[in-house]
């Protein structure tokens, strides 16, 4: 599973289970113009979930037949320019409510351990995932022999 899977996997699941209208997995300042938004209020691109995936780590086992890797999830709320915490608290505990006690990308289960914070009237819910995945490989097929033809 790649990290663009997993980022598409939560993409989906949030916009199958919210209300909410933008929800992206790149930065804001790319898809959207947030910073030039109004003092008094232009928000039509309010609210948004990010969903941030950054690998950790990665890893072999099993001589070379397995990769183990990690990502550690950032999913961001941002509902207006000046945001009450409560109403921030509110969405979180609704994004907790999606991935607890766990949630499917494709047929892989995940249960989270889920930290929040609310830095600059943005809601935060990080955790980390895990994972391994099969490394394809090739079975050497084994050599003909010598072949005796007798005519």
């Amino acid at each position: 599973m790649t990290l663009t899977e997993v980022r598409d996997g939560i993409i989906h699941l949030l916009r199958e289970k919210t209300e909410v209208p933008n929800i992206t997995g790149e930065d804001l300042e790319l898809t959207k113009d947030y910073f030039a938004l109004e003092k008094d209020g232009n928000e039509e691109v309010l609210p948004t979930l990010q969903v941030d995936v950054q690998a950790v780590t990665m890893s072999t086992a099993a001589a070379g037949y397995h990769r183990d890797q990690s990502a550690i999830v950032d999913i961001a709320y941002l509902k207006a320019r000046y945001t009450s915490n409560r109403a921030l608290q509110e969405k979180l505990d609704e994004i907790a409510g999606i991935l607890l006690p766990y949630f499917c990308i494709g047929d892989r289960a995940f249960s989270p351990i889920l930290s929040f914070n609310i830095t600059d009237g943005i809601g935060h819910c990080v955790f980390t995932m895990e994972w391994t995945d099969t490394v394809p490989f090739k079975i050497p097929e084994p050599l003909a022999g010598e072949i005796e033809i007798k005519l």
